[in-house]
């Protein structure tokens, strides 16, 4: 996403804006509240409209509380209005009435795909042979009539001679009738191949225009995702969440889903897929790809497209793949007939190295945001429980106090963006999401209903993805960790395994 400050024309270069009133950030207001805005545009956009998009980033980022335009509520009034080249973006004081900000963002243009414009040459050319078929047809229709009132005609000759002239001529009209028709038809025949060859291109042409037409519709909307997270943070100081992604399965498939659910669509088909992981610049991702020989670790490129497995990988089960944060190596759990162990390859391939190998089937790797420890599950305390290690295998720590009444079963951590919190599932009866606060150790529970697995933490820190299962139907759901409000993210069942992207530019 570009940004730029509002400018006179186009052809000047952009003056310093007055020093304008700005909007104390959310930091500096009693948290946790949330800031009122009221939206007012009248722009379409592309599909939903920019109210409507900029209404449902805003509650996504769970700082900014969209208000109806006649509320009496005291709010921010974002006004936008669509540019030939982007969106121009007016923050107005509600109290006050007063601008206090501007400026403009840069929007891909999506043309109009209008079927008459794109097949217009076609259509002439079309219509141009037809011209041609019917004044050949109307040729032989009106040959075809002289020479049917000429049979029509009867002899007035008595002799034989002319007799048998006439009987002649009766025979070459009737050649030239048969002839006629054969023409008619081969007439007929390449007219309805000139129209279907017609129809078959315009089609082909429209669906290249479509299929232009919804990458740059995808693209409209994802540049739009930007400035709501700019404009949240111009508000709050808390940047928004809209532009970012979610890989997840669904039936062995990779699937990406944007943050506010729309554009979900299989990346990788064909495979049966575990564990998808983000590299931290958000154009591949890692994933494990189970086969007959055991499960190989997997990187897909997300611009071309490219999938290979990566080189180093040994033999045998190998399961829920990260990026280190520096993306320079990948930790995996790697299974063996001795157990399952941590293990570290670089990125771009080569010799294994095992962090954690204590034959207790440690799985799940997460890391620190500062990339010093790793969490993991492990089983070493009877059942498996949350512990985290340097990256070099030593000071092994239990990060979840293990219980002294009844059993618990803790797997899947996910270590908070800001370090202070690690979340995970636990069993007793169903699985269900917990985090654990790591300076004090304090436990908090954070679904009850259903059944609840596989959390990822979001890049702003306070929103987590996880699979949902109520009703025999599974599917992924988002949670505001702060409110505890939950919401639905992806409608096609059998949704599991979501990791959250950072944030995509």
């Amino acid at each position: 996403m570009v940004f730029y400050q509002t400018s006179p024309t186009r052809h000047h270069r952009p003056s310093p804006p007055p020093a304008p009133r700005i909007i104390p950030p959310i930091a500096m207001l009693s948290a946790p509240a949330r800031m009122n805005v009221v939206v007012m545009s009248t722009e379409d956009g592309v599909g939903d409209s920019v109210k409507t998009i900029l209404e449902r980033d805003f509650r996504l980022s769970g700082w900014v509380r969209p208000l109806p335009v006649d509320s009496s509520a005291i709010a921010i009034v974002v006004k936008t209005v669509l540019l030939p080249r982007g969106l121009r973006v007016t923050l107005t004081d509600g109290e006050t009435g007063r601008d206090v900000r501007t400026g403009e963002f840069l929007l891909p243009s999506v043309a109009t795909a209008d079927s008459l414009v794109v097949s217009d040459s076609l259509s002439r050319d079309l219509a141009a042979k037809e011209a041609v078929t019917k004044a050949l047809l109307q040729h032989n229709v009106d040959v075809a009539d002289s020479l049917r009132r000429a049979q029509a005609r009867r002899s007035s000759f008595w002799w034989p001679t002319s007799r048998e002239r006439f009987a002649r001529a009766q025979q070459t009209r009737d050649s030239l009738l048969r002839v006629l028709a054969h023409a008619d038809a081969d007439i007929r025949a390449r007219a309805h191949q000139d129209s279907a060859q017609c129809d078959s291109v315009r089609l082909q042409r429209l669906q290249h225009v479509s299929t232009q037409r919804d990458s740059l519709i995808r693209a409209w909307r994802w540049a739009l995702h930007g400035v709501a997270d700019r404009l949240s943070q111009w508000i709050t100081g808390h940047q928004g969440i809209a532009q970012s992604r979610v890989a997840y399965v669904s039936n062995g498939e990779l699937r990406l889903v944007d943050a506010d659910g729309a554009n979900d669509h299989a990346v990788v088909r064909g495979e049966t897929i575990m564990s998808p992981s983000w590299r931290h610049d958000g154009k591949a991702v890692i994933y494990s790809s189970l086969g007959d020989a055991g499960a190989r670790i997997v990187r897909i490129d997300l611009l071309t497209g490219i999938a290979a497995a990566v080189a180093g990988i040994p033999g045998g089960l190998n399961i829920t793949p990260v990026y280190s944060p520096n993306d320079q190596s990948i930790i995996f759990a790697h299974g063996t007939e001795h157990g399952t162990d941590l293990v570290a390859v670089p990125a771009t391939g080569g010799a294994a190295r095992r962090i954690v190998a204590d034959g207790h089937d440690s799985e799940g790797p997460s890391f620190s945001p500062d990339g010093r420890r790793i969490a993991f599950s492990t089983a070493k305390a009877r059942t498996p429980q949350i512990y985290s290690v340097k990256v070099d295998g030593t000071d092994e720590r239990l990060e979840t106090p293990i219980p002294t009444v009844g059993r618990s079963y803790r797997t899947s951590p996910d270590w908070s963006p800001d370090g202070r919190a690690i979340v995970f599932e636990q069993q007793n009866g169903n699985f269900q999401l917990w985090m654990v606060t790591r300076a004090t150790g304090e436990l908090r529970r954070l679904t009850s209903e259903g059944e609840n697995e596989d959390p990822s933490w979001a890049p702003d820190g306070r929103h987590i993805v996880y699979t949902c299962t109520q009703k025999h139907a599974r599917h992924l759901c988002v949670m505001d960790v702060d409110t505890g409000n939950s919401w639905q993210l992806t409608s096609n069942g059998g949704g599991r395994l979501a990791a959250w992207s950072p944030m995509i530019d």
